[in-house]
């Protein structure tokens, strides 16, 4: 496991996104609550947090809570409509999830 920080946290939910900074004293920061009607996908809401935060670079590690089956690699949402796969979504440069 990666200990070192900071790491991007978030809980994704069918309505809004929430995201936080896990920095190096074991305090969340940067929160923001993002309206996932306004988001094509996770992705696309992880993205424009780390854009607005200007952290892309140095996030080390991550977690993500989502209320969602899991079926191997393919994490598909019941309350969205969102689908991602779980290696995909762990690359800096991953692509956008599906619809």
């Amino acid at each position: 496991m990666n200990t070192a920080r900071p790491w991007l946290l978030a809980d994704i939910g069918g309505s809004r996104t929430r995201i936080g900074i896990l920095n190096d004293r074991d305090q969340i920061t940067a929160i923001r609550v993002l309206s996932n009607d306004a988001l094509p996908d996770l992705v696309s809401a992880l993205r424009s947090y780390l854009e607005e935060e200007g952290t892309q670079p140095s996030i080390r590690a991550g977690a993500l809570a989502v209320a969602a089956p899991i079926v191997e690699d393919r994490v598909r949402m019941v309350n969205r409509g969102w689908s991602f796969s779980i290696q995909k979504s762990r690359r800096p440069s991953a692509g956008s999830a599906s619809r």
